[in-house]
């Protein structure tokens, strides 16, 4: 703020109050965010010999998309016919994880294996929706609806 010689002291503290207002609360909505996002975490269960399914948690981003590539690169054998990454638990969905996804999927189609995401949650719907991928994958609301549709697939 420039002052001018007309502005008294009372007007240019009233504006330093506010501005310093303005990134404390700023900075207090940055805390409370990185307080309740959960840290990044991967894990890896199979419920049956043929069936893999990958729970992500946290946020997959820039940083964490290659975590995910490189875990899933890792636990995905050729034994493993369906895959079912679950997604409920992910507070954001970047476009490196969207890529992340996207390369698994196309892997999935050649290794002839089906891949089944859990969604769920508005960002990452949003994310797949407004990048058309929610055409691409076949996605599920919860778990338990994922499984069902897996074990259908390796009866068959």
């Amino acid at each position: 703020m420039h002052s001018s010689p007309d502005a008294d002291e009372g007007e240019l503290a009233m504006a330093g109050f506010a501005t310093v207002h303005r990134h404390r609360t700023e900075l207090s909505a940055l805390d409370a965010v990185a307080r309740f996002d959960p840290p990044f975490r991967l894990a890896f269960v199979r419920p049956t010999p043929t069936t893999a399914v990958i729970e992500v948690v946290g946020g997959v981003d820039l940083t964490t998309a290659p975590r995910l590539a490189d875990f899933l690169d890792d636990h995905l054998t050729p034994a493993i016919s369906a895959v079912v990454i679950d997604l409920s638990a992910v507070t954001f969905l970047g476009s490196a994880g969207l890529a992340v996804l996207v390369q698994q999927l196309c892997r999935a189609k050649v290794a002839g294996r089906r891949l089944r995401l859990v969604t769920g949650t508005r960002g990452v719907d949003r994310a797949l929706r407004v990048t058309g991928l929610d055409r691409e994958f076949t996605r599920h609301d919860n778990l338990g609806a994922a499984l069902t549709a897996a074990a259908e697939d390796t009866a068959t």
